[in-house]
């Protein structure tokens, strides 16, 4: 039988609680956390005690009668240390991913020509941020409370921008081509390209100010907080359904709308799997959730980077310089032949 330690006594749980038998649960990793085979909920160390006689006392998260309470809370990112792991290591590929895009669309101009190419650029530098931040985001929940606040509303921020950037992505392919496939002009406009950009910021910008006030006046009573000692993100689970994910849903309506075969469709999916994760409680949706989404910025590479156009161009640049380089070694050669022939001409 498996044993269950805790820091904690009895008295030290800052909540309701009631007495379980340890045989209810099974570890998630070595983390400390448990997950409720009976309804799949999962509690942490925080939420429970051991008793030491095959018992522990948890914070409720069940009502009289045994079945699941309706104020159950919906948590996202609590992960078990493997799921973490898994983490770490897809979103350390996507971040190199989403760099060598971005290396390569500074380096050839001709892949920002055009206002959708420069928004992809947005997009990537976007996703960029919002993946390092979420990276370090379960840090912050252990050093400081105004931090992890202060964090999940940033995440709150860009992750919503990468969602409306690829909406303006999808927007301008539907501009650019139009419904029949019709190559139109698009140049990259200046203004047509900030008129994107200041929308794409701005939706997500009101969303987040709104929610911070009703956090701050409301929060309590509808549930709705930025970070807490689990995770720095937007909580509670059917607050952030709202914030977050209705927003996320209309997005990807208007992207499949514009331009059904954009790669921010892709991406939208991979989040149906965090919410039904969150949900359900079951944690193979969490492993699906955590490849998928940790692994965005490899989908991005192989669709933007990744091509037999962007190779050409690196060959022809690799190319150029070693042709550069022939001729400057092939000059100073000529030169140093015509200096020793002089040389001795003179001597003689």
């Amino acid at each position: 039988m498996s044993t269950f330690t805790c820091s904690l006594t009895a008295t030290e749980l800052l909540c309701s609680s009631s007495v379980f038998n340890i045989s209810l649960f099974v570890r998630l990793g070595d983390d400390g956390m448990l997950q409720y085979v009976p309804s799949g909920d999962v509690i942490n160390p925080a939420e429970y005690v051991s008793l030491g006689d095959g018992t522990i006392q948890a914070c409720q998260f069940l009502s009289q009668n045994g079945t699941v309470n309706e104020t159950t809370t919906y948590s996202f990112f609590r992960y078990s240390s493997t799921q973490t792991t898994l983490s770490l290591a897809g979103t350390t590929l996507s971040l190199a991913s989403l760099f060598i895009t971005l290396v390569c669309y500074i380096t050839f101009p001709t892949l920002r020509r055009l206002v959708s190419n420069q928004l992809i650029m947005a997009f990537c530098g976007t996703l960029f941020v919002a993946q390092c931040l979420f990276l370090f985001g379960g840090m912050a929940s252990s050093v400081s409370q105004n931090l992890c606040r202060t964090l999940a509303a940033f995440l709150h921020f860009f992750w919503l921008s990468v969602f409306t950037l690829s909406s303006s992505i999808a927007f301008d392919l539907r501009r650019t081509f139009g419904s029949n496939k019709t190559i139109r002009v698009s140049t990259a406009s200046r203004k047509v390209l900030s008129l994107n950009i200041a929308v794409a910021t701005g939706i997500p910008l009101l969303i987040v100010v709104i929610s911070l006030i009703l956090s701050v006046f409301v929060g309590d009573d509808i549930d709705l907080h930025y970070g807490n000692e689990l995770a720095c993100w937007v909580g509670g689970g059917k607050a952030n359904l709202v914030v977050f994910g209705v927003p996320v849903v209309v997005l990807l309506a208007f992207n499949f709308f514009c331009f059904m075969d954009t790669i921010s469709s892709l991406m939208g999916f991979t989040w149906f799997f965090g919410f039904v994760a969150a949900f359900s409680k079951h944690q193979a949706v969490w492993y699906i959730f955590i490849i998928l989404n940790s692994l965005q910025g490899v989908y991005i590479f192989l669709a933007f980077a990744a091509t037999r156009r962007v190779f050409d161009l690196w060959r022809g640049l690799v190319l150029e310089k070693t042709v550069d380089t022939s001729l400057r070694d092939s000059s100073l050669q000529l030169r140093d032949r015509s200096t020793s022939s002089y040389v001795q001409k003179t001597s003689t």
